[in-house]
């Protein structure tokens, strides 16, 4: 198969699951959606059979935030990652930051799948996202554009 403009993360993160050396990046579900997959894990491959594939669109966030459940606390996301330039960043998301809330509805009550079906959204989507940063409750506007 042959693709451009393959949206993927390169991770500068110096601890946990994206720091170590055999994590060059990750190309995530919004190549890997255009496929049927096959985890060969005895053979040590990753095998794709051909599936519906438009090449001219890849999905992919349009805020600009990396998002992971908080081990701790299965309720609410943790920021991960942050573009330089993006929306989050724009809207001073922070590295760290835990999302309690996305337009008034808690993090609790949408699934992590889902927020990130939601910054999936077409560009101008505006979101109100509280969020928690050292203790402090804060609230800033998502709007979404396209990163890459």
């Amino acid at each position: 198969y042959s693709m451009g403009a393959i949206p993927a993360g390169l991770s500068q993160l110096t601890r946990g699951a994206f720091a170590g050396d055999y994590v060059a990046g990750i190309i995530g579900s919004a190549v890997l959606q255009h496929f049927n997959v096959v985890f060969d894990y005895a053979g040590n491959r990753l095998i794709l059979y051909e599936n519906t594939f438009d090449a001219g669109r890849l999905d992919f966030d349009m805020s600009g935030t990396f998002l992971v459940s908080v081990v701790e606390n299965r309720s609410v996301y943790r920021v991960v990652d942050v573009i330089g330039g993006s929306p989050a960043d724009e809207a001073g998301l922070m590295i760290g930051d835990i999302i309690r809330e996305i337009d008034g509805t808690p993090a609790s009550q949408v699934s992590l799948e889902d927020a990130r079906r939601l910054f999936r959204k077409d560009a101008g989507t505006s979101y109100s996202i509280r969020y928690e940063r050292n203790g402090d409750l804060k609230t800033t506007t998502l709007v979404l554009r396209k990163v890459i």
